[in-house]
């Protein structure tokens, strides 16, 4: 009698157990489809993010060029220059004056093979929201280049600006000058003026 209650017992035991596991293995199941299926709605929702940020920053990208607006490595040419901004800093100095310094860099693009003067260049920074415009300082280390740049021979310089604060440091145009080669109100938005750049 023993053994047949022993045996029953060991049945429903037996019985139980593959039950219980055979309930975890479905919810397992289930919740990995509720997972999959989340992780699917974040893809379509991460996807739709993604375009719409995209199809915003064309449109930012063609209101920009439509006004004149250039920024970092993207070039103006005309009949004797080839303009570029490369990238341009914030920084302050030992007394705390602040100043913005933009790398420019210029090809000569004349026909007439004739070379360029680049001190004829002038420069100021504008801002839009306050502004306010300062005049720049071209530094270049090749003077003879700076001031006899050979036909398709390009030069690279900082532009100098002291400026009055940080105050709306994003919203700084750069504008070149030139009374042999108009850059008919090209100007370059100078990106990610911001403090963090004191170390570069």
């Amino acid at each position: 009698m023993s053994k047949v209650i022993k045996t029953a017992f060991t049945a429903v035991l037996t019985t139980g157990l593959i039950t219980a596991c055979s309930a975890a293995d479905t919810g397992e199941t289930s919740s990995s489809k509720v997972e999959k299926v989340k992780m699917a709605d974040m893809q379509k929702v991460t996807k739709e993010e993604n375009e719409k940020i995209i199809e915003q920053q064309e449109n930012e990208d063609w209101q920009n060029l439509r006004e004149g607006v250039l920024t970092y490595r993207q070039h103006s040419k005309g009949g004797y220059y080839n303009a570029t901004v490369e990238s341009a800093i914030y920084k302050e100095n030992k007394q705390g004056s602040p100043s913005i310094t933009a790398k420019v860099q210029i090809e000569n693009v004349r026909e007439d093979g004739k070379n360029d003067d680049l001190s004829e260049i002038k420069y100021y920074i504008k801002n839009k929201k306050t502004g306010e415009k300062f005049t720049g300082v071209a530094m270049p280390l090749n003077h003879e280049a700076f001031k006899e740049l050979a036909p398709n021979s390009t030069v690279t310089y900082d532009v100098l600006f002291e400026i009055s604060d940080k105050k709306e440091l994003n919203s700084y145009y750069l504008y070149m000058v030139s009374k042999l080669d108009p850059f008919s109100d090209i100007h370059w938005k100078l990106e990610n003026l911001t403090e963090s750049n004191h170390a570069q």
